[in-house]
């Protein structure tokens, strides 16, 4: 009962670092969907997957890894869109403390990650994987929702909320 239309923006000149995912999410059923959840799932490797950490922007629902080595790069996912942001932290591992997803990632894994936020890795020398949801979301019968995310790469902390920014305003602007 749901079909997804994606379309990704690129734009040079305003996010050199970003690009805009978006996602209509349409309901081809007559009843309503009142707990949808959608969410991006990214396994980053940042120069050694064992010196990466993940953690959290509330205020720009920003999720973020980045390597603790010499080098540090960063990667992340901000949702664009209204809706409960709920980002997971993903320990792959026997070390691991969040789901477990070294051997499956089941529906109800899926379920849990997308819906109980676990907004940072906590365990070192380990490799990380990450998830931002739009969890909750309401999706009345035979009607349509946007979700959009931006996904982001930067040498620093700063250039990388500075990305972030511009994709929020960029998104609030045009789209």
């Amino acid at each position: 009962g749901i079909k997804v239309l994606q379309d990704y923006i690129c734009d040079s000149e305003n996010l050199p670092t970003a690009m805009i995912c978006k996602y209509q999410i349409v309901n081809t059923e007559n009843e309503n969907f009142d707990n949808a959840s959608v969410g991006l799932y990214f396994d980053w490797d940042i120069v050694n997957s064992l010196t990466n950490r993940i953690e959290y922007d509330a205020t720009r629902r920003l999720a973020y890894i980045y390597n603790t080595g010499d080098i540090g790069l960063y990667g992340g996912i901000c949702l664009l869109t209204n809706g409960n942001a709920t980002p997971y932290a993903f320990e792959i591992g026997d070390k691991s403390q969040s789901i477990n997803i070294k051997d499956d990632f089941n529906d109800e894994q899926k379920w849990i990650a997308m819906n109980q936020a676990r907004p940072a890795s906590t365990t070192d020398n380990i490799d990380l994987a990450m998830m931002l949801s739009s969890s909750r979301t309401r999706i009345a019968a035979l009607d349509t929702t946007e979700v959009a995310f931006a996904v982001l790469a930067a040498e620093n902390l700063h250039e990388l909320t500075l990305a972030a920014d511009k994709a929020i305003a960029l998104y609030n602007e045009k789209y």
